[in-house]
């Protein structure tokens, strides 16, 4: 057993209330799930799955590369199985959830550069005009230009290229590299 995976809020709340149901002091449904319809099992996993990711992105806030690494591998975890689910409904909501940790002036510059990871793994189209505002954030550019090189679709080659201009040195010839990895024929206007 390790104190970073038994001993952290979800699961002691876990502890305490099976504790308290065994006591007869915490009421609960106590239907066998052999009794249970396969729409409300459905809805079960899906409002305990929801209501996981919402506590996980609450510790990702706080989170610090190599001081613990638990809340990123749960959310690396997770991103993998959405990727492999290829349910477009849960990518999306988990690309705002990571887009949401990107932009987040509030958690920490490690917090933001993981989510900005992520999304070069699931990103979808609505993260683009958010992660193109970081392009500008000198500690973050290089984490948003990434993602958004992995991103599909013209909306990212039109929002590196409007970025060119407002954007100078190495962070102006990053957009320029990621541009060219994209191979966007619509930037050598722009670029020359």
């Amino acid at each position: 057993h390790r104190n970073e995976i038994f001993w952290n809020k979800p699961v002691m709340q876990c502890y305490f209330d099976g504790i308290l149901y065994a006591l007869g002091d915490l009421a609960a449904d106590a239907t066998p799930s052999s009794e249970l319809s396969e729409s409300y099992l459905t809805q079960s996993r899906a409002k305990g799955f929801s209501e996981g990711l919402i506590t996980i992105f609450e510790q990702l806030t706080d989170y610090q590369l190599g001081a613990n690494d638990t809340v990123a591998k749960q959310v690396s975890t997770v991103v993998i199985q959405y990727q492999e689910g290829g349910d477009a409904e849960a990518c999306e909501e988990l690309s705002n959830r990571l887009v949401a940790m990107a932009v987040n002036s509030d958690a920490t510059h490690d917090a933001r550069t993981f989510a900005c990871r992520q999304l070069g793994l699931i990103g979808t189209a609505s993260a683009v005009s958010p992660l193109a505002t970081l392009l500008k954030d000198g500690a973050l550019s290089d984490p948003a230009r990434y993602a958004l090189e992995r991103i599909p679709g013209p909306a990212v080659d039109l929002a590196l290229i409007e970025a060119l201009p407002e954007t100078r040195g190495t962070t102006c010839a990053g957009i320029a590299d990621s541009l060219g990895q994209r191979q966007a024929k619509e930037a050598v206007a722009a670029l020359v």
